[in-house]
């Protein structure tokens, strides 16, 4: 029952967080990458919430189509090179371009997600540094 009832969130929650305005407290580094920028020793930090921000950080998901201008291209190479098929190639274009934007909706998503919990976490470490002084 329960199931049912959050199916109509789904998509909004998906929508909004692919609209989300992009305005980060942090940069995309590393943990310890962070603190160094931050001028803060390490030993002012709770261990703890230090080792839950690195476990964020590995958690980070990785995109499909790589972090460069390739892995794009070459998907718009195969959509165009389907249109090549006789007869049923434009329904097959039709197809991969709309399975390939799905994809690329599915990893901003996740990777806005990611994004909230990790910079969650990495306040938590900065909050754990004032509360040490």
């Amino acid at each position: 029952m329960r199931r049912a009832i959050r199916h109509p969130n789904l998509f909004r929650d998906f929508w909004r967080d692919f609209n989300t305005e992009k305005r980060w407290k942090f940069p995309e580094l590393p943990p310890s990458e962070i603190l160094r920028l931050l001028h803060c020793p390490l030993y002012h930090i709770n261990q703890n919430e230090l080792v839950r921000a690195k476990w964020m950080w590995g958690r980070r998901p990785a995109s499909l189509l790589g972090n460069s201008l390739v892995g794009y291209l070459l998907a718009i190479f195969i959509g165009f090179l389907l249109m090549l098929v006789p007869y049923a190639g434009i329904l097959f274009a039709i197809f991969w371009f709309s399975a390939t934007l799905l994809l690329i909706a599915n990893e901003v998503v996740s990777l806005v997600r990611w994004r909230h919990q990790y910079e969650s976490s990495m306040a938590r470490v900065i909050r754990s540094r004032i509360k040490s002084r």
